[in-house]
């Protein structure tokens, strides 16, 4: 119930460009590397495992919300304060900071990456990039 499922109006191009992604692909790993760790080490029911998916998928949602609300607020403020920064950089010859506003921007995004590596339950990532591309079936797009 927890695995998402591509509905019936994703055409089988948007499933294989999804698949051959090589973000999606590292996160395949990751999940499957996570699956094989913990079935192997306990004789869950489904409806654990499923309850640990649920639970872990919410703590990397929750994890991944907080780090992109970093990370759009911190391009919004460079790029309302773009133009006029660049005036005053000009008026004040401070030509070596022109190119700040784009290494700003560049270093948040790298930020954004960083916590997603160590997010809790990143693992699921996999889960959570099928479900907001496809949705599930109990939860259709």
């Amino acid at each position: 119930e927890n695995l998402p499922v591509p509905g019936e109006d994703v055409s089988l191009a948007d499933v294989v460009e999804f698949k051959r992604d090589k973000k999606v692909q590292d996160q395949l790993q990751l999940l499957r590397r996570w699956i094989r760790k913990t079935l192997a080490k306990e004789k869950a029911t489904p409806a654990e495992i499923g309850e640990e998916l649920a639970d872990n998928l919410s703590d990397f949602k929750a994890s991944m919300e907080v780090a992109q609300m970093r990370y759009k607020t911190e391009r919004l403020y460079t790029l309302m304060t773009f133009p006029l920064a660049t005036i005053e950089r000009i008026v004040k010859l401070q030509f070596s900071q022109l190119f700040e506003p784009i290494f700003t921007i560049r270093k948040a995004k790298i930020t954004l990456l960083e916590a997603e590596m160590k997010a809790p339950g990143r693992e699921l990532a996999f889960l959570n990039a099928s479900i907001e591309r496809f949705g599930t079936p109990a939860d259709p797009q």
